[in-house]
């Protein structure tokens, strides 16, 4: 199954995806670890992470209510790049990508952690980019080498 093939389920899914997590975002409000989160600064994180959300929180500082939606945007991002580098690294079949699909638009948890301006869709994104490395790492080897 070829990337061509595979667009109509990337399309339909993120669609899906993004359209709920932005209609989610707009009715949820800022507050809790949010606000811990501007901070970035004080808060342990990768430093590409802090790069990327301090460049983000410096274009928009100071910090309104009318920026909550732009902040929460650096998670959706997150989160569709790594749905996008699960389809066309990982999916190989129409069957494969359906189950995706469904898997992606009904999970509560991915949904929930993408709406809010935390770092967790950031790792859900760095955890697939190493399973895929470490997925074409595995390939490059013969097996007597990975019963070592």
């Amino acid at each position: 199954m070829t990337t061509k093939d595979k667009s109509q389920y990337i399309i339909f899914t993120l669609i899906i995806f993004i359209t709920s997590a932005i209609i989610l975002s707009m009715k949820t409000p800022f507050t809790g670890d949010e606000f811990y989160t501007l901070d970035i600064e004080k808060i342990h994180k990768p430093l590409s992470y802090k790069i990327i959300i301090s460049g983000i929180i410096k274009i928009f500082n100071p910090i309104s209510s009318n920026h909550v939606l732009v902040l929460r945007l650096s998670s959706l991002i997150f989160s569709t790049i790594s749905i996008l580098l699960w389809f066309i690294y990982y999916i190989k079949n129409k069957d494969q990508a359906l189950i995706f699909s469904i898997l992606i638009i009904t999970s509560g948890f991915l949904l929930r952690e993408t709406i809010f301006f935390r770092y967790y869709s950031f790792y859900f994104m760095t955890s697939t980019i190493t399973f895929l490395v470490l997925l074409q790492a595995h390939n490059l080897f013969s097996v007597n080498q990975k019963l070592l």
